[in-house]
């Protein structure tokens, strides 16, 4: 019996060591670390987005409107066309940002600054699943992972190598922040959340807007959201993105007591050159829009 116990001491004391080094050697050796923990990516550009929301935020403390969503929105909305309105606005989107992430983004993003208005970009593609890769790019990209917010973002996934990956990069972060990652050629990082593509114009195969019925996290997070907003004075407002896609818009009934505003609605959403895939938006598109949103919300 003695031995056992002596076996299994030694065996975690030797799995404890191994783990350390690997931690340690990581922190030293970019390759060891992608291969252990993941690679940080220019994609979507959270890297840049979240620093310069924190600054943005010093002078902003109360702006006009949030934008929180997928990648629909920050590739479609730009928040320099609404000054023109005198609004005071950030992109805080993400590349396939659903609901049950969007919590956590409206949590870390209260505590910088409260919005006079909410707008969820609700892209249809991401509503039926959780989509944990727009959480993996805020923990692996971000160098303000250390966060509670993104930390329980990180745990409410049931994924303990996600919460890993949180608290390694936490640490690394800390220790050795990640320089700016800027997107590619085509691709450009404007500022204040917005990504403006001047990706070619391709073909677009015909497509027809999904009833898929919304994820069981997306609801209660949708729940969560509406709560704080309440708690906050925040006006609340779902934006489904423009398409291509044809047919009738789908809005889930979770989404039927909201403010809402069908992007579909815009003169120019199925005008194929405006986008460079089915829901993305090219430059030419992202003006078009962001000048269009902007006269809606002036209606509410």
């Amino acid at each position: 019996m003695r031995k056992l116990v002596l076996n299994i001491v030694l065996f975690f004391a030797a799995f404890g060591t191994f783990c350390g080094a690997a931690v340690i050697g990581s922190r030293y050796v970019p390759t060891l670390e992608n291969w252990l923990w993941g690679k940080s990516s220019a994609h979507g550009s959270t890297n840049l987005r979240i620093p310069e929301f924190v600054e943005w935020s010093e002078a902003n403390p109360s702006p006009d409107i949030l934008f929180l969503g997928s990648s629909t929105c920050y590739r479609g909305i730009n928040p320099a066309r609404f000054d023109a309105f005198g609004w005071a606005s950030f992109n805080l989107c993400s590349s396939a940002q659903p609901l049950a992430t969007t919590q956590f983004i409206l949590d870390f993003s209260t505590q910088h600054s409260a919005p006079n208005m909410l707008i969820l970009d609700v892209y249809e593609g991401v509503m039926n699943g959780t989509f944990y890769q727009s959480r993996r790019d805020h923990i692996l990209s971000n160098n303000l992972v250390g966060n509670q917010a993104f930390q329980q973002m990180a745990w409410s996934s049931g994924d303990p190598f996600l919460y890993m990956q949180a608290k390694y990069f936490a640490w690394k972060r800390k220790a050795a922040p990640l320089p700016p990652l800027w997107p590619g050629s085509t691709d450009h990082y404007v500022g204040r959340g917005f990504v403006e593509s001047t990706r070619e114009v391709q073909d677009i195969p015909p497509c027809k807007h999904d009833q898929t019925a919304l994820h069981a996290e997306n609801i209660e997070a949708l729940d969560y959201i509406k709560e704080r907003c309440e708690e906050l004075g925040v006006q609340l407002v779902l934006l489904a993105p423009p398409m291509t896609c044809t047919g009738e818009l789908y809005w889930p009934e979770a989404f039927s007591d909201f403010l809402r505003i069908d992007g579909n609605d815009w003169p120019d959403s199925k005008v194929d050159t405006m986008y460079y895939d089915d829901h993305h938006l090219r430059a030419i598109g992202a003006k078009l829009y962001s000048d269009w949103l902007g006269k809606e919300l002036l209606k509410l």
